[in-house]
């Protein structure tokens, strides 16, 4: 089992008015993916239940 701590970030993106607005953003990567089973161009299954987000192989 494998926890990590990670901040929020942001991501900004222009919506159809072309007016900036910003979005929670989360960016994982680093040698413990790897280590949970996680490789390169893997196609990955994002599920969000409840505020807890899985991702599954």
């Amino acid at each position: 089992m494998y926890t990590k701590s990670r901040k929020m970030g942001s991501m900004a993106r222009k919506n159809v008015r072309r007016q900036l607005i910003f979005m929670p953003s989360l960016n994982l990567g680093g040698q413990w993916m790897s280590q949970a089973g996680f490789s390169i161009g893997q196609t990955v299954r994002v599920t969000v239940i409840n505020g807890k987000i899985t991702i599954e192989q």
